[in-house]
């Protein structure tokens, strides 16, 4: 069968995702369609950082930032909602979140001037937020 001038046993086939969180290499054998990147972090590596809020993009609660190649082989990043995005979307790239940026004991820059100066309230988007800026 041919399907776009190609032929179906000469497409290099992956049944495997391999990408980099917070620079830790990870191989996902059984991902399904359905599955977003915010589920994968939260369920599979217990990164509860990332939040669930609106579910539709709008709150940020769920920012995170990929990491890619681009065509001329720069590196280019991105603010991601993990709610929207497919787990297979960052197949080859670096997914950092907010517990990849810094700690407690020794935070990012924007999370102690968010601290500081009382940059949230509640605080459940404020990794978001801090992943946004």
């Amino acid at each position: 069968q041919k399907a776009g001038g190609l032929k179906a046993g000469d497409v290099p086939w992956r049944t495997q995702l391999s990408f980099y969180v917070n620079g830790k290499a990870i191989k996902v054998q059984d991902a399904e369609p359905h599955q977003t990147l915010l589920w994968f972090l939260r369920e599979r590596l217990g990164l509860t950082g990332t939040k669930l809020g609106c579910g539709e993009g709008g709150c940020g609660a769920c920012t995170v930032t990929v990491a890619q190649f681009s065509n001329d082989g720069r590196v280019v990043h991105r603010a991601v909602n993990a709610c929207l995005a497919p787990l297979c979307s960052v197949d080859g790239c670096h997914v950092t979140t907010v517990e990849g940026i810094g700690t407690s004991n020794k935070p990012h820059p924007v999370q102690r001037r968010v601290a500081e100066l009382h940059g949230s309230q509640c605080g459940f988007c404020t990794p978001g937020i801090v992943m946004s800026l």
